[in-house]
């Protein structure tokens, strides 16, 4: 049986970090690492992906919130 770390990750003062944040968070950066060396490998801009990457990351925080 393994033992559960906790929810917490890291914890700074009244800034808590929990473990759920830092997966998302490195799903987004290996995700947008990703399909940027694929948009390279395939001789496509750039440009117009990372815009939608960020678009898709501040509505999904937004939706997050209005749900």
């Amino acid at each position: 049986m393994f033992r559960s770390p906790g929810a917490i990750a890291l914890q700074l003062g009244p800034l808590t970090i929990r473990w759920y944040g830092v997966l998302i968070a490195l799903a987004v950066l290996v995700g947008t690492t990703l399909a940027q060396r694929e948009a390279r490998r395939k001789g496509l801009d750039a440009e117009p992906l990372m815009n939608a990457i960020v678009i898709g990351i501040v509505a999904a925080l937004v939706g997050a919130r209005l749900y």
